[in-house]
């Protein structure tokens, strides 16, 4: 299966039929400190660019904590908390999955993101990230997470 990275590599036809494989992770295997990349979206957003653009952005992944999460911005060495989620399981066409869900957040546009995660490796994770416009969910884009890896200083 692909890392994160080779999935930059993937078109939005074959990032459609890893999510339709892959299968539902606990939320247990999602706690922590996630990073990631940002892949191939819907209309607009399926183009080099946009994947450059937003991988340069000042996301620096996310952290889940329970059924809590927060995406991480800025540019190190300054990084803060911002955009809290909750999580949660769902069910999908292609199955289950888990949902990071922005709803709670009294915050419009982000209120509307709702974002499905499936495993797709031991640690890969590929997320459609959807927009829910009168009760109906719109896919957005693909992002890949997987847990940050701590590197020992000796």
């Amino acid at each position: 299966m692909p890392s994160i990275r080779e999935m930059l590599e993937l078109d939005r036809e074959a990032l459609d039929e890893l999510f339709a494989e892959a299968e539902s992770p606990d939320v247990d295997d999602l706690q922590g400190h996630l990073s990631g990349l940002h892949y191939s979206g819907a209309g607009f957003l399926d183009n080099r660019l946009f994947k450059r653009a937003f991988n340069s952005s000042p996301w620096r992944g996310m952290s889940v904590e329970g059924s809590r999460g927060v995406n991480h911005l800025g540019y190190p060495p300054v990084t803060f908390d911002a955009v809290e989620f909750t999580v949660s399981r769902t069910a999908l066409e292609e199955g289950e999955a888990v949902l990071f869900d922005y709803g709670d957040l009294n915050l419009p546009p982000l209120s509307g993101i709702r974002e499905h995660v499936r495993r797709v490796d031991d640690d890969t994770y590929l997320c459609a990230a959807k927009y829910c416009v009168a009760g109906d969910l719109r896919f957005m884009y693909y992002f890949g997470v997987e847990p940050t890896r701590e590197i020992e200083v000796k």
